[in-house]
């Protein structure tokens, strides 16, 4: 049900449904006046123009909580300060205002706690066999030593090293896209 408020009264009419556009007036009985001086036309264009409003609040919504989630959740930490059973597992060795130079260290049976990324490159120092676990689900994956990989930015992601070898990961991640996918921005 639509709450429709032209001047200072309250109409009531019908939205099948309040994502779409199509609405039902109420009825009324045969020979009375408008719904509180407001014409039929008047009114349904009312109830349309909200509900194409409330469908554009809907898609705002999802997009800032999209964004946001993207540009880094607030309720899981960066790659820095998650770390594995209490543990630090990654360390910073540079940062200024264009980047950020992490060396994450896995040995055998150790793994980085669900974080998320900010657009970044990765380059491993010392490969080895990790289970990674995302949205997508759980894979398991070989890193060659002196592989690399580039990323726009992960939501979320868990890894555990379940090889036999410690594996050392250098992580560069890129500030400035960093503040160009900020929702302030």
């Amino acid at each position: 049900m639509c709450v429709l408020k032209p001047g200072k009264c309250l109409i009531l009419a019908v939205c099948r449904n309040p994502l779409s556009m199509a609405c039902s007036l109420p009825s009324k009985p045969t020979g009375t006046a408008p719904y509180y001086g407001v014409s039929d036309k008047r009114m349904k264009f009312y109830c349309i123009n909200i509900n194409r409003y409330f469908r554009y609040l809907m898609v705002f919504s999802f997009a800032l909580i999209t964004s946001v989630s993207y540009a880094g959740s607030p309720s899981l930490p960066d790659p820095l300060k998650a770390g594995w059973k209490g543990k630090q597992v990654c360390e910073r060795l540079h940062e200024d205002a264009k980047k950020r130079i992490l060396r994450c260290t896995f040995p055998p049976g150790t793994g980085h706690e669900r974080h998320y990324h900010v657009a970044h490159f990765g380059y491993a120092i010392s490969g080895g066999r990790v289970q990674m676990t995302n949205e997508s689900g759980i894979k398991t994956l070989d890193l060659t030593t002196g592989s690399s990989y580039t990323s726009a930015g992960t939501l979320w992601h868990e890894v555990e090293n379940t090889g036999d070898t410690t594996i050392i990961y250098l992580i560069v991640e890129d500030k400035i896209s960093q503040h160009k996918t900020s929702p302030d921005d």
